[in-house]
């Protein structure tokens, strides 16, 4: 789960909210490294009992609020790390998209078929996602003229692709859901 989940209606880490939830919960972190994993231990936890934030805010707003910091200074007091200030909303923002992007790595592989003159081609395509790259290849039978092709592209936002086989001119864009289903054209 993350903050993105967290927020009804967010379709990305530069939503408010989630960039305020994030900054907080990388924050908090017992060892102030995110990379390695966020761990909020026991003695936070306890810490934070009936303290509130409210985390709808916009981000400036939230930065300078003086609950916020107040309870961020509670909390970072109990931490391997010691006390620190807010991260700042860019590098709550980096670290997440990087985290959400990662939730998407790996295989995804299916079968497609183009309505083309003067009859269908179909195909399979394998597509690997990896650190935000994205590379494949698709395979056909039919009349078009190249029977494999690769791809290489990015993933925009999470889930969203955006491919091009250099080669061909076919430019792919669909989704990945968190599921693992792909769509797109």
């Amino acid at each position: 789960m993350t903050p993105l989940d967290l927020v009804p209606g967010a379709i990305s880490e530069v939503d408010d909210t989630v960039t305020n939830i994030a900054r907080f919960v990388q924050t908090i972190d017992d060892d102030d490294d995110p990379t390695n994993g966020i761990t909020v231990t026991e003695a936070v936890r306890n810490s934070a009992a009936g303290k509130s934030i409210d985390f709808t805010q916009n981000g400036t707003t939230f930065g300078a609020d003086p609950n916020v910091l107040s309870v961020v200074s509670d909390l970072t007091s109990q931490t391997q790390a010691g006390t620190r200030p807010l991260i700042s909303t860019q590098s709550a923002q980096d670290h997440l998209r990087s985290t959400l992007i990662g939730t998407y790595d790996g295989v995804y592989t299916g079968t497609y078929a183009l309505d083309q003159a003067p009859k269908p081609t179909v195909g399979t395509w394998r597509i690997t996602v990896a650190l935000g790259g994205v590379a494949g290849s698709f395979t056909n039978s039919g009349p078009v003229t190249a029977s494999s092709f690769s791809i290489q592209g990015i993933m925009l936002l999470p889930g969203i692709l955006d491919v091009a086989s250099p080669s061909s001119g076919a430019f792919i864009y669909g989704t990945i859901g968190r599921d693992g289903s792909v769509s797109g054209r």
